[in-house]
C-alpha cells in the first residue's frame, strides 16, 4: 500500500509553491504592531514597504469604521475626499522615502475613540500590508510601568 506519491514539479506547481511562500513572508494574520497611548498623545502608525521603493499608493483603514479610510495617498497626493471625518486635521504622512522599508503615518491628539485595528497597505512594486493595534487609555487610566 502506497501512502505517498511523487508529483512532477511542473512550472505551474513551482509557481504555486513560490506564491504561497511569498504570501507567508509578506503577511501573517497573527502579525501586528501593538501601540498603547494616553489621550492627547501623538502616535506613529507604521506601514511597511519595500526597501528603496517608490510608494505609489498608501491605504490606511481602520477596521469597523465607516467610511473606512483614515488616509489614502495616490497620484502623488493625499485624497481628502474619502477620509473619515474623525481624522480630519489629525493625520499626517511623515515619510514617503522607503530606504528602510517603513513609512510612518502620525495620528495626533488621540482619543479613546481612536482605539482599534488599523490596516496599512503600501503599493510600490507589490502590496505589503501592516497591522497596527492601537489602544488609547480611558480618561484617568494610566499605562504606568511598575
Amino acid at each position: 500500500q502506497v501512502l505517498f506519491r511523487t508529483v512532477p514539479l511542473t512550472p505551474s506547481l513551482l509557481l504555486c509553491i513560490s506564491l504561497t511562500f511569498l504570501s507567508c513572508l509578506c503577511f501573517s494574520p497573527t502579525d501586528g504592531i501593538n501601540i498603547t497611548a494616553e489621550p492627547g498623545q501623538n502616535v506613529n502608525l507604521t506601514c511597511r514597504a519595500a526597501k528603496n521603493g517608490e510608494v505609489k499608493v498608501l491605504k490606511l483603514i481602520r477596521v469597523g469604521l465607516d467610511p473606512v479610510y483614515v488616509l489614502l495617498y495616490r497620484n502623488n497626493r493625499i485624497d481628502e475626499t474619502v477620509k473619515n471625518p474623525q481624522f480630519q486635521d489629525r493625520i499626517s504622512l511623515q515619510y514617503l522615502s522607503t530606504a528602510d522599508g517603513e513609512v510612518n503615518v502620525t495620528l495626533s491628539n488621540v482619543t479613546e475613540n481612536d482605539s482599534g485595528t488599523y490596516l496599512c497597505k503600501v503599493m510600490d512594486k507589490m502590496y505589503l500590508q501592516t497591522i497596527n493595534h492601537l489602544h488609547v487609555a480611558r480618561e484617568g487610566e494610566c499605562f504606568c510601568s511598575g
